[in-house]
C-alpha cells in the first residue's frame, strides 16, 4: 500500500485500487450521472468507443474550461475499455499444473 497526500487528501494505493478518506457526498448525484452516460456511450457505441479528434478534444476543453491532456486521457482509459480492468480468471478446485509440451535441451558431445 501507497499512501499519497494530494490537496490536503490521502490517497490509498490498495491491491484492489485507489481508496480516499475523504469524499464530497454533494458530489454523487454528479458521479451517478457521470456513470449514466458512460453506460450510455458504451451502449450507443456498440462497444467500440473509438477516440475523438484532436479538434474536437480542443474544442470541448475549451467549451468546458477542461485541460485539454487531461480531457484526451480521459478518452484514451476509455478507449482500452473495460476488459483492461477485469480481475484475473482464477480456477476453482485447482489441484495442480499438468505440462503439456515439454522440451529438453542435451548437449551430446562426441567421444574422441
Amino acid at each position: 500500500m501507497r499512501l499519497i497526500v494530494r490537496q490536503g487528501i490521502k490517497l490509498n494505493y490498495l491491491a484492489d485500487g485507489l481508496s480516499s478518506d475523504y469524499y464530497c457526498n454533494e458530489l454523487a448525484p454528479l458521479d451517478e450521472e457521470i456513470c449514466s452516460l458512460l453506460a450510455k456511450r458504451k451502449e450507443l457505441s456498440d462497444e467500440n468507443p473509438g477516440f475523438p479528434n484532436s479538434d474536437l478534444i480542443s474544442k470541448w476543453s475549451q467549451k468546458f474550461g477542461l485541460n485539454e491532456n487531461w480531457l484526451r486521457r480521459m478518452f484514451e482509459v476509455y478507449l482500452h475499455g473495460e476488459e483492461c480492468y477485469q480481475p484475473p480468471v482464477e480456477p476453482m478446485g485447482f489441484l495442480k499444473f499438468i505440462p503439456v509440451l515439454k522440451s529438453v535441451t542435451l548437449k551430446i558431445f562426441p567421444i574422441q
